[in-house]
């Protein structure tokens, strides 16, 4: 796991909506800014929207933000200084004023906007936008979920978006119900939703909505859910607004669960994605994160796992236990109890403290 601070990416701490362009840049919303890393060092594309936390990749590379009342789109990013254009003069005037941009998704090569007061369309070729309007104050998120694309009216209904028009889906309690919540595809052409505090429930294609179990049900009782991202090989990683990072199978096992004690940052986690070395990226409420989950290697350092960072001088494994000895004294390594828990160090006691600690046998 790799936190970056502030001294490295000279931004605000919270990064948005992240996505990896086809060369491999990793791009982020941001404070007056898109944020872009190339792997070694950050760059800060100035735009003047107050704080972009919608944004996604056209089919032509640029990028395309929003913001309260702002829609406009970031020419693709090349050596020079960044080219904005807002595309607000070519949204219909009885769409505006639309509040806030939850959501931007590209969908079928069309650009999509979630907005509190409806759903905007934007067609590259043309330069026109298409609107679908809303009534009531429902908070409206959108999701690209596999194939399909669903718009979720937060304490309303579930919405999918087919042949140029919104069909509800699902108006169970659950979904009626206010909060933060996801959507992403599941098997057999269902739906896996993330309902805020109530949990994980599946929408089958008649609608009927099944509470969705898990091992790490008793994690998502403690904190409601955020955010979600399907991985390259079936996985699912939630984001939550108290416990970090829940990682689960497709049948619900627990594999991993990241929190502010195994090194996160922060324990809220509002932004996810997968680039194409198979690392995680994790926008939390402190720093972005990268984190190389599946990785067989571990490493320990002087932060997170024990350790002092004095030198060190030798290891050693002894029946079943291994030590590690430093010029601050001998350690054993505790191995991982649960998801939650990282194998750790630990400070053996019967060895006091010395400056000239050299070797075991």
């Amino acid at each position: 796991m790799r936190t970056f601070t502030r001294q490295e990416h000279k931004a605000h701490a919270q990064f948005h909506a992240p996505f990896q362009s086809p060369e491999g840049l990793m791009y982020f919303g941001n404070q007056l800014a898109v944020m872009e890393y190339d792997g070694r060092s950050w760059r800060v594309l100035k735009i003047p929207l107050p704080f972009t936390r919608a944004l996604a990749p056209g089919p032509t590379g640029d990028i395309y933000v929003g913001d309260d009342d702002q829609i406009g789109v970031l020419a693709r990013p090349d050596s020079g200084e960044p080219r904005f254009r807002s595309l607000l003069d070519r949204v219909p005037a009885d769409a505006k004023p639309f509040g806030v941009v939850r959501d931007v998704r590209v969908w079928r090569g069309d650009i999509f906007f979630a907005t509190d007061k409806n759903l905007l369309r934007y067609r590259e070729r043309s330069g026109t936008f298409d609107v679908w309007p809303f009534s009531g104050p429902a908070r409206n998120r959108l999701f690209a979920a596999g194939e399909r694309l669903i718009l979720h009216r937060q304490g309303e209904g579930l919405y999918e978006f087919a042949d140029d028009r919104l069909t509800r889906i699902g108006s169970a309690p659950e979904i009626a119900r206010p909060g933060n919540s996801f959507v992403v595809a599941a098997p057999q052409n269902r739906l896996l939703l993330g309902l805020g505090d109530q949990g994980l429930f599946t929408l089958g294609a008649d609608g009927a909505l099944a509470r969705f179990p898990t091992e790490a049900d008793a994690i998502l009782q403690r904190s409601p859910v955020l955010t979600a991202q399907t991985l390259r090989d079936g996985a699912l990683a939630i984001g939550t607004v108290a416990e970090g990072v829940v990682l689960l199978s497709p049948d619900g096992k627990l594999l991993r669960h990241l929190t502010r004690e195994t090194g996160l940052p922060h324990a809220t986690v509002f932004a996810l994605a997968e680039d194409r070395e198979g690392a995680l990226w994790v926008g939390t409420n402190n720093a972005p994160a990268r984190i190389l989950w599946r990785s067989a290697a571990t490493v320990f350092d002087h932060q997170n796992s024990g350790l002092t960072d004095a030198r060190a001088t030798a290891f050693q494994r002894h029946r079943g236990i291994f030590y590690y000895l430093s010029n601050d004294g001998l350690y054993r390594l505790v191995p991982a109890s649960a998801p939650n828990l990282a194998a750790r160090f630990e400070r053996d006691a019967r060895v006091d403290v010395q400056t000239r600690l050299s070797s075991l046998l």
